[in-house]
């Protein structure tokens, strides 16, 4: 389901290799995630993605550099995510904080769970702190959806979608402390070894700053968090193949592969208005980390491969570009296409390096409109501009 767009800060979805100890931030700026402890990555629980985070409650947390990101002033912003208790803390166990030990200005936000099963959270602007707890219990041994949301001057925490607890009214405009610490995940901040550690799993972990995602009741997700406004993808006698952590596509509005395969592959594998992307009886490719495209409106590969591959290959605003009955690759290290410098121009490529593109695609290919057609109707016109 849609729900990673630009409001989103930190995206956890969790996953990843059983016991593994790195926890990837699938947004469109990922941050470092470093694990303590034996905070861990669990195949055996999940809410989505086959995986979940474990925390043992005897020093296992996470932590991230404090950032602008969650520093969220007096706008409005959402925090969500699902989960699975273990056992009751014997005081209460933080789940996610920018609340240190030292107190005053450099505390912010808090959520926690209290010894009763319920949920707290906390915001503190100066010189107040507003709470709310929750009325629900969540230590049933099933998954629950917690969010803490801000719209306007109300902070309403939503258990399974339902607001429970009485919203806090906050100071009119009021804007919460901007913490330098350390934002933390299953532990107290600065005294992680206080007993104030989470026993249990979390999944699907997301901070929005900018946006309140719900303002009254709601059906809580049903799937994990993905890419928005991503129209038109189509796969024809081929596939169509997204994989790893966050393939995003963001207003992608037409993707299609006939006779090949159009893969994408990694980690925030990322289009933004990649218009018109398309292999034809051949491979498109993209691999690695953070491999972007940015404008990108035409990319083609027709009997042959398009390949992007290594860590941030990036396209921005390089309209046109083809690989006909040949191999079009950018590997290695920040490769970058800017404005269409370097762009293969399609018109010269199709008309004159190779004059049998019309023929290729109409008899080669004697199926290519029929096929096209009723997969995405559009495609003959695409092709033809």
């Amino acid at each position: 389901m849609a729900g990673i767009d630009s409001y989103v800060k930190l995206m956890l979805h969790m996953d990843g290799t059983d016991a593994s100890t790195t926890f990837t931030d699938s947004e469109t700026t990922p941050k470092t995630v470093t694990a303590n402890g034996n905070a861990q990555i669990d195949t055996a629980q999940s809410k989505f993605g086959g995986a979940s985070g474990l925390f043992d409650g005897t020093g296992d947390y996470l932590t991230l550099a404090d950032n602008a990101d969650w520093a969220f002033g007096s706008g409005a912003f959402t925090v969500d995510f699902w989960i699975k208790v273990n056992a009751n803390p014997a005081a209460i166990a933080t789940l996610l904080a920018q609340w240190p030990d030292a107190g005053g200005t450099q505390r912010s936000w808090d959520i926690a769970l209290n010894p009763d099963g319920t949920i707290r959270v906390d915001v503190r602007i100066e010189p107040s702190t507003y709470s709310v707890n929750s009325v629900a219990a969540v230590n049933n041994g099933a998954w629950h959806h917690i969010a803490m949301v801000r719209n306007g001057d109300t902070l309403t925490l939503y258990i399974d979608g339902s607001a429970s607890g009485t919203p806090a009214s906050l100071a009119t405009s009021g804007s919460l402390n901007d913490s330098t610490d350390s934002l933390y995940i299953a532990a107290y901040n600065l005294n992680p070894g206080l007993g104030y550690e989470f026993n249990g799993w979390l999944d699907e972990l997301r901070i929005s700053k900018g946006i309140a995602r719900w303002t009254t009741n709601f059906t809580p997700p049903s799937a994990a968090y993905s890419a928005t406004e991503a129209y038109t993808l189509a796969a024809a006698y081929s596939t169509f193949t997204l994989t790893g952590e966050a393939s995003l596509f963001k207003i992608a509005l037409k993707i299609l592969a006939a006779y090949g395969s159009i893969l994408l592959s990694g980690q925030t594998t990322l289009f933004k208005w990649g218009r018109k992307v398309a292999a034809a009886v051949g491979n498109f490719v993209l691999t690695g980390y953070s491999v972007a495209l940015n404008y990108g409106k035409i990319l083609t590969a027709a009997a042959a491969s398009f390949t992007l591959t290594g860590q941030a290959a990036s396209l921005v605003k390089a309209l046109i570009m083809g690989a006909v009955n040949a191999t079009f690759s950018l590997t290695g290290n920040l490769v970058t296409f800017l404005v269409n410098g370097m762009a293969i121009l399609w018109t010269k490529q199709n008309k004159s390096a190779d004059p049998t593109w019309t023929k290729q695609n109409k008899s080669a290919d004697p199926t290519w409109t029929k096929q096209n057609k009723s997969a995405d109707p559009t495609w003959t016109k695409q092709n033809r501009s």
